[in-house]
């Protein structure tokens, strides 16, 4: 299986240390031995309330890909024909997700990938793909 996908509520969870799910955030993301990918519309959410708070959108986004992880694979190219948005529309349609968790699964369908997420629709729809990564 290819990488894996995270969802937004792990990256906001590991970048904040007082986050209810920091240290869960911190052992699922050390028990990933695969590439880790994170789509660059679920790193603008990781990225809002750093941003929010004042600080300067270019230092946060190097900030926070150091915090999530050294071993980010490189950035997938998803916009270059119809298969991403027709995937993302198909994703989204069949599961019911909102938006932004059918572009974590759509990512990881696309990559051959798994998803990595604290969200309970995203991760049964993950599993029910065979998509799901799961701490043993």
């Amino acid at each position: 299986m290819g990488p894996v996908v995270i969802d937004a509520n792990v990256g906001i969870a590991r970048m904040q240390a007082a986050h209810r799910n920091h240290h869960r955030a911190g052992r699922l993301l050390s028990k990933i031995q695969a590439p880790i990918v994170i789509h660059p519309i679920t790193l603008a959410e990781c990225l809002v309330l750093p941003i929010k708070r004042g600080f300067d959108p270019e230092e946060v986004e190097l900030e926070t890909l150091a915090i999530l992880t050294a071993r980010l694979g490189t950035e997938p190219e998803l916009t270059s024909d119809f298969t991403w948005p027709a995937k993302l529309a198909e994703t989204r349609a069949k599961s019911g997700l909102k938006m932004p968790d059918a572009i974590v699964l759509a990512t990881a369908t696309i990559l051959d990938g798994q998803v990595a997420s604290f969200d309970k629709g995203l991760r049964s729809n993950a599993a029910a793909l065979g998509r799901l990564f799961q701490v043993n």
